[in-house]
């Protein structure tokens, strides 16, 4: 992982998505961040500059085939999911909490590295909530300052909240003195095979890797799929035709992510 940037934006959906519909086949320079501006509602001319300018590099970097298919798609959680996945991996502090903190402890069942179980239940305040089976706001910022030496408290709490604004997780809080305490955990999820298979193809596109690697890929871990439901969305993608089991290894059907998307939204 390399070094983290802070960012300041959140996830802005309605607002993503309507600049993808609206200029989905435009490229990616500092015209459209000017006109994707003009469709925003932030009273501040800055701001609307500043916000356009980070969905241009969440949404329009890299492969036109991403807007596309966001545009193509009528399902609204299909839409967001994907709008989570590119902006965790473009704000790299949202994939590496992913990765690091919820996805060891709600998937494998293990603790984040660096802690026994007395060390993390105390960091986590755990016994500050009704239920166990949280992560807290706190332990996510202590985290991240300890194993990366990140330290914008900000930028943590608005990953966070970026998480739940996308329906990957859900938040409960308790009163504590004159603050606010914020535990999160996991929202159910049936991720769709077409989000699934675009997640995959723009992870993975050009390789030939193993399911093993799929597992512990991004396209598992930042939507917290356990091994069962991998193995059943390969299966889906399989008797779909998008991907082909070579041995050990998983062959993609369409040599680039535009084949990709044209197959899925027909």
């Amino acid at each position: 992982m390399g070094e983290l940037a802070t960012f300041g934006q959140e996830l802005y959906p309605q607002e993503s998505i309507r600049a993808i519909e609206s200029f989905s086949d435009a490229p990616a320079d500092d015209n459209l961040s000017a006109k994707i501006a003009e469709l925003l509602p932030h009273p501040s001319e800055n701001t609307r500059l500043r916000v356009a300018s980070k969905l241009v590099q969440r949404f329009f970097k890299g492969s036109p085939a991403f807007p596309r298919l966001v545009k193509s798609l009528k399902n609204d959680t299909a839409r967001r999911e994907l709008l989570y996945w590119r902006t965790a991996r473009t704000d790299e502090v949202i994939a590496a909490i992913a990765r690091e903190i919820f996805y060891p402890y709600f998937v494998l069942n293990i603790i984040p590295k660096g802690y026994d179980e007395a060390a993390f239940r105390m960091a986590n305040t755990a016994t500050l909530f009704s239920v166990d089976r949280i992560i807290g706001r706190d332990f996510a910022i202590r985290y991240a300052r300890e194993a990366w030496n990140f330290r914008s408290e900000r930028t943590v709490t608005l990953a966070l909240r970026i998480m739940k604004q996308a329906e990957i997780l859900d938040s409960i809080s308790v009163k504590l003195g004159r603050r606010h305490v914020l535990g999160y955990f996991p929202q159910p999820l049936s991720l769709k095979p077409e989000v699934f298979a675009y997640c995959m193809y723009e992870e993975f596109l050009g390789d030939h890797p193993t399911a093993d690697r799929i597992h512990n890929g991004d396209c598992s871990k930042l939507f917290f799929l356990n091994r069962l439901q991998v193995d059943s969305l390969l299966k889906t993608l399989l008797k779909r035709k998008w991907i082909e089991f070579e041995g050990m290894h998983i062959g993609f059907a369409y040599s680039d992510l535009d084949s990709l998307v044209t197959q899925l939204t027909k």
